[in-house]
């Protein structure tokens, strides 16, 4: 299994069922245009990073919660008016693609994170649930190129064990087990800088938001049932690259940010919001969204963009410099590549990590809220959360029980690894995220013991009853992202096996 058919929320079993069968279902029709990743609604979950603990989040806000991430080729008899009406069409022979995101609840666009002094700091510039965080994008699938230098500590692979999981695969070798991990050194491991990410839609409230058309009663806050089109730096090739680049226009020389547009559609029916990019991927794209004959690709961000401009530049300055120290870590593979081995969407891999913003400024940025998409509990990186991770997870308890790790106050061993503060001192093992690892994180692999009390009795199918009423993301025993008749199936077959 690979990333593209993994999602999170439940526990004990391979994960992406659902997409995995959608990938099945086309590949019998022909090529797929287009790939879906499908994570768990109702998983949100806040995971804060002030180090003060003081951090006030709005009542009013709704979690980001990623639903669906869905790419593709994309066509399009309208580029210049309306470049979200058309079809899917095989990436090979697409010029465009469209990316979209899909999040749980009424969520709205980004204020801006700038400087308090000068009035800058404007999270809830659009409406009370502003979603931050990165989408990522491996156009290559080469784990070993791609990445961030200033800023990685904010990304995916520095935040993902936060939430008790990691990606599967080697990479997950890369994630920070504890909040220890996370310096500033980018030859040290494990290497979260190198997280093999080539792009990224980005909503950092790093700039300003221009609202190019609202829908809606026109009050300026994004409301449910509206549809609006904001401008700002939102699709961005990944920072690490800057200083493998003849590129220049973007907001420094190197990086290739421009300016791009993307639409905030809120479905009333279904209570989703969809944030949607169209993009070029060919200079025959950016052309096309211009309404202007095609550029060639050049080494500026000025004029007509594309995909493949942005991945042309590192090829050509890999062939023609030595790179060296991080820079070259992260660019020099790009050496006598081809770019059209990039250029199909459905062969990209993808990430998230999203969030929302504190009310008031402090010294952590974001509050994590959801990633994408991985198994939960799978402390491993092998798709799976079963007995090995459980062993991993006492295995930790029981070599930092009153240690120098353990921050609970007592030098003694009492069954507990106090992880500290949240912000700066999060731990992989710490699976529910409650600030201590113990025994409720063990348990929470004994998927039978539903209300994880150390017994297997009737309380556990009642509350088990309860969470599937309530549509709980634990719930979904079998782990393939719906709630039906084969989650009682396995948990009675959890419960009957007990503790693994």
């Amino acid at each position: 299994m690979n990333r593209r058919e993994a999602s999170s929320g439940a526990w004990g079993l391979r994960r992406g069922a659902l997409a995995a069968w959608l990938s099945l279902a086309s590949a019998a029709l022909g090529d797929n245009p287009f790939l879906t990743w499908i994570d768990f609604k109702g998983d949100a979950t806040t995971r804060r990073t002030d180090a003060s603990g003081t951090g006030t989040i709005s009542p009013a806000s709704v979690w980001p919660d990623v639903v669906r991430v869905s790419v593709g080729g994309w066509q399009t008899p309208t580029p210049t008016t309306d470049p979200y009406f058309g079809n899917y069409v095989q990436g090979a022979s697409a010029n465009l693609f469209r990316l979209d995101v899909v999040f749980a609840g009424l969520v709205n666009p980004p204020g801006r994170l700038g400087d308090p002094g000068e009035g800058e700091y404007l999270p809830y510039e659009f409406g009370p649930s502003p979603v931050y965080g990165f989408i990522e994008i491996d156009m290559d699938r080469d784990k070993n190129t791609g990445g961030e230098l200033t800023g990685a500590s904010l990304r995916y692979l520095a935040n993902v064990s936060r939430f008790g999981r990691v990606p599967y695969g080697s990479i997950a070798a890369r994630v920070p087990v504890t909040g220890r991990d996370v310096d500033a050194d980018f030859f040290t491991p494990p290497q979260f800088e190198r997280s093999g990410a080539d792009f990224a839609l980005t909503f950092c409230g790093c700039w300003g938001v221009t609202v190019v058309s609202e829908g809606g009663n026109g009050n300026g806050v994004f409301e449910a049932g509206e549809t609006w089109l904001v401008r700002g730096r939102f699709f961005q090739r990944s920072g690490g690259y800057r200083l493998a680049s003849f590129m220049f226009g973007g907001s420094q020389s190197g990086l290739y940010d421009p300016m791009s547009t993307i639409r905030f559609s809120h479905d009333m029916a279904a209570n989703e919001t969809t944030v949607t990019l169209v993009w070029a991927l060919k200079p025959a794209g950016a052309g096309a969204l211009a309404g202007q004959a095609a550029q060639p690709v050049n080494y500026s961000a000025l004029d007509q963009v594309s995909v493949q401009e942005g991945l042309q530049d590192l090829i050509d300055y890999a062939d023609t410099h030595t790179l060296s120290g991080p820079t070259g870590v992260l660019a020099d593979r790009w050496r006598g590549r081809s770019v059209q081995q990039s250029l199909d969407p459905t062969d990209w891999e993808i990430t998230a990590l999203v969030g929302t913003a504190f009310e008031q400024p402090t010294d952590g940025l974001y509050v994590w809220t959801d990633t994408g998409f991985e198994t939960a509990g799978d402390v491993e990186g092998d798709g799976i959360a079963d007995a090995e991770d459980r062993g991993k997870v006492q295995a930790f308890l029981d070599a930092n029980d009153g240690g120098p790790f353990d921050l609970d106050g007592r030098e003694f061993e009492n069954g507990s690894v106090g992880v500290g503060n949240a912000g700066p001192n999060f731990c992989l093992y710490d699976v529910d995220g409650d600030g201590v690892v113990n025994l409720l994180d063990v348990r929470l692999y004994c998927v039978g013991d539903f209300n994880r009390d150390g017994l297997f009795n009737v309380v556990d199918f009642t509350m088990f009853g309860a969470a599937y009423a309530a549509g709980s993301p634990r719930a979904d025993i079998d782990g393939n992202g719906l709630l039906n008749l084969n989650d009682f199936v396995s948990f009675g077959n959890a419960f009957a096996a007990g503790c693994p």
